[in-house]
């Protein structure tokens, strides 16, 4: 697959990401980086994900995704170790 990289203003954009492990945590500290506002879904987070959403740096929700969860937002990151559910957020968003 060949790339194109791109650079996108965040400010308080808001951005999805689905999922909250190893692969979405570098996402998530990126798009924070970027000020964005982060909405991240997700069955399971580990625990620096917790603590962000603890201190109101990002929301999380804690339930499996749905379609609908792309509505809205400038940017959707699909970002779990399950390659079935990131080809489907893929296609809704």
């Amino acid at each position: 697959m060949s790339l194109f990289p791109a650079f996108l203003k965040l400010r308080n954009k808001p951005c999805l990401v689905v999922g909250a492990g190893e692969i979405a945590w570098s996402k998530i500290t990126s798009l924070l980086d970027a000020q964005a506002d982060v909405l991240v879904i997700a069955t399971q987070a580990r625990n620096e994900v917790h603590q962000l959403a603890a201190q109101r740096r990002i929301r999380l929700t804690l339930r499996p995704y749905e379609p609908s969860d792309v509505t809205g937002h400038f940017l959707v990151i699909a970002a779990t170790d399950d390659r079935d559910i990131n080809a489907v957020v893929y296609r809704d968003a």
